[in-house]
């Protein structure tokens, strides 16, 4: 194994974008396509690659194949963009010689280049790489994995280079490690997740109950606020879930509403919810979040 040499290392400013990133991503954090889209976008610009893509999935290491939820993508034209979604539809990260030897690699986290996983033997003559990399002249490869819960659920990023261009470096193979495991932690917090039931599929009552709780009311508030007669409209998106789809208008009418409660029940202060709390860029020296990592600037 070689030395670490200090251009290895990530800089001060490879930490700051990196969280600014996180942070614009918490910003549509409510909306797993939006929140992907944007990080995946800043990640070009982050790591210096044409291409990046992502997704979440299910996969129980290493004892079944992985199993994609959703998919996004940053920096393909029309043409890669049809080329991806034939990939996922026909080959899928299971039949990919990457990720069927990511499967065997142990660990939460875990940030590749495509040579440490796959010979360039075994890559170049493969399903992945002559009908879905080639036609587009993509080559090189950086995936990450990251276990964003018990059950096995999983964030995927992925940054794709040129054929013919330069390899990923040891720097920005750990800035992606830093990154995804960074972001990670919030999937599923204030990153909705695509692997989390979906609001819709809940029952009128359970949703505007959700929508009371989220505004703030405690148990005791919710149960004793008036609910609508059935049949009438009860739909949440129009009312009261706008972090989960967005800002909207809020009507002052519905059964959450303040003139609506018991004489007393005054509704407590709304909580922020998605707010950056402090990811936003700020001096190194002056409060970003501890991290065990070495940095240039300080080595």
């Amino acid at each position: 194994m070689r030395a670490m040499a200090k251009s290895d290392l990530l800089r001060v400013q490879d930490v700051r974008d990196a969280y600014r990133l996180i942070g614009e991503s918490r910003d549509l954090g409510s909306d797993p396509a939006l929140w992907h889209r944007r990080m995946l976008e800043g990640l070009c610009r982050l790591i210096g690659a044409p291409v990046a893509a992502g997704g979440e999935g299910r996969w129980i290491r290493p004892h079944r194949a992985v199993e994609a939820i959703s998919a996004f993508e940053a920096g393909l034209d029309s043409r890669g963009r049809e080329l991806y979604m034939a990939y996922m539809r026909d080959l899928g990260p299971g039949g990919d010689p990457i990720f069927r030897a990511l499967q065997h690699v142990p660990g939460r986290l875990v940030t590749r280049t495509r040579r440490q996983l796959v010979s360039d033997a075994a890559w170049y003559r493969s399903v992945a790489w002559n009908e879905y990399r080639r036609p587009i002249d993509f080559d090189d490869q950086l995936t990450s994995v990251y276990q964003t819960s018990d059950d096995g659920a999983i964030s995927v990023i992925s940054v794709a280079r040129a054929h013919g261009e330069r390899e990923f470096s040891p720097r920005e193979q750990r800035l992606l490690s830093f990154f995804h495991g960074e972001l990670g932690m919030l999937i599923g917090r204030s990153l909705v997740s695509a692997t989390e039931p979906r609001q819709d599929k809940l029952s009128p009552r359970l949703r505007q109950t959700l929508a009371c709780l989220l505004e703030g009311d405690s148990e005791k508030q919710v149960a004793l606020s008036p609910w609508p007669e059935p049949g009438h409209d009860t739909s949440v998106r129009d009312r009261s879930l706008s972090p989960f789809w967005g800002p909207e208008p809020r009507p002052a009418h519905g059964p959450c509403h303040q003139a609506s409660r018991p004489k007393g029940m005054e509704r407590a202060s709304r909580p922020t919810i998605g707010s950056r709390q402090g990811l936003e860029a700020q001096d190194i020296h002056g409060g970003l979040p501890p991290c065990s990592l070495k940095c240039a600037d300080a080595a």
